[in-house]
């Protein structure tokens, strides 16, 4: 800051430890002084709208976008009988699938135990359109929408960037994290637009990194899909094959 002529504001300033569940422990920083300002450990701090707490498990994160979402359902649902089912979808679009769906890819690879807080969010604006009581099965009532499940998403999400990687349409970060797979001799796999599945050691970690979870994830989908001609195309085949996977 000093090199380029910036003043950097102390009672503005946030810093966050990130590390290690086992390693919290060791850690003995109390705080740092900054323009003459003390500043301590923040449990959690936001980056673009996004929570990123200390170890990186995005609890404070899906914590947020729920709370949120929640507290425009309710509002919704309360003048849920003046308003046409058309309507209220669009409400719910606006202003709460919006927020579920805001950064979702920083949520691939996280426990079922989390991604079912924002699916309970999801399923509850599905029954505030619908109607449907909740003794109901929601499975059919999100068929019915054509909406994919929490999970699906976030690998919707994922594939995209991919795709867009794989044909020269994303930022350059993200295409250097991936490799196409080049046998060491001729394979009839080689020609699949398949791509190299790094090792990793931990699944919490290493696992949902997107330079390895993508790679897993695009290898499985159809020939056909990889080898889409337009992000179109693309988008509309794997919408069906995660639909798919999903529901059937």
């Amino acid at each position: 800051m000093s090199d380029n002529l910036l003043k950097l504001n102390g009672d503005k300033t946030e810093f966050l430890i990130m590390s290690l569940k086992k390693h919290q422990n060791n850690i003995d920083i109390e705080y740092m002084e900054l323009d003459s300002v003390r500043i301590y450990p923040a449990d959690s701090v936001r980056n673009l709208g996004a929570m990123f707490d200390r170890l990186l498990n995005m609890e404070a994160f899906v914590n947020a976008k729920c709370k949120s979402a929640r507290y425009c359902l309710r509002n919704i649902s309360r003048v849920r009988r003046g308003l046409t089912t058309a309507a209220t979808e669009t409400l719910v679009n606006a202003y709460v699938t919006s927020k579920l769906d805001y950064c979702n890819v920083l949520l691939n690879g996280l426990p079922s135990k989390l991604l079912s807080r924002i699916q309970k969010v999801q399923n509850y604006a599905a029954r505030v359109i619908t109607c449907h009581p909740l003794r109901e099965s929601i499975t059919p009532i999100l068929a019915q929408l054509h909406w994919l499940p929490v999970e699906q998403h976030v690998q919707y999400k994922v594939l995209l960037y991919v795709y867009k990687a794989v044909n020269e349409m994303a930022p350059r970060y993200i295409t250097q994290l991936l490799k196409p797979y080049k046998p060491a001799r001729k394979l009839r796999s080689a020609d699949k637009g398949q791509l190299v599945e790094p090792l990793y050691n931990l699944n919490s970690y290493g696992g949902r990194a997107f330079e390895t979870s993508a790679p897993r994830l695009w290898n499985v989908l159809s020939e056909k899909c990889r080898a889409a001609k337009s992000v179109h195309i693309f988008k509309s085949e794997l919408k069906t094959h995660l639909f798919r996977h999903a529901y059937y």
